[in-house]
């Protein structure tokens, strides 16, 4: 008797946990998507679309120098990665620090490269602008280190 008192209080509890972790599950996280660790980063092509009030033309002429863009970062980014493998090899020896410190310079210098890239490229999407558009390009600009840079990081 006392064996069947105590299954039926162990049944009784689990089924009461297992409603409870249902009804947490349907109900989802109450996190502010805009707030927090969670912010979701905007899409910042869309972004750009949205405050440039760009037409279907200005559209696909942005699209071509973003493809553009990309090809030219991206083969600097892996110009970074190779330098980066071989600087790392260097920690196989006991004294390279002359070649590391030609290696982190010349990272440096592809940065350099890509930064002016990042910033040809917003003077190009100016360009697109129609007169009547510079203005919300001027107040974009003053957005767009937030728009494309890093999301900060949570400790």
């Amino acid at each position: 008797m006392i064996k069947k008192k105590f299954y039926l209080m162990v049944s009784i509890a689990l089924l009461c946990c297992n409603l409870i972790l249902v009804f947490f599950l349907l109900q989802g996280p109450k996190i502010n998507r805009n707030e927090g660790p969670m912010r979701r980063q905007p899409n910042p092509k869309m972004v750009i679309i949205e405050k440039l009030h760009f037409d279907d033309n200005q559209v696909k002429a942005y699209e071509q120098l973003i493809d553009v863009h990309q090809n030219e970062i991206q083969q600097h980014d892996r110009a970074i990665n190779d330098l980066k493998r071989e600087l790392y090899l260097q920690l196989k020896s006991a004294n390279q620090e002359t070649k590391s410190e030609e290696l982190i310079a010349k990272m440096c210098e592809i940065q350099s490269e890509i930064e002016r890239a990042h910033f040809q490229h917003f003077f190009e999407i100016r360009a697109l602008c129609r007169p009547d558009q510079i203005d919300d390009f001027d107040s974009l600009s003053e957005e767009l280190a937030r728009i494309f840079g890093k999301p900060p990081l949570v400790r």
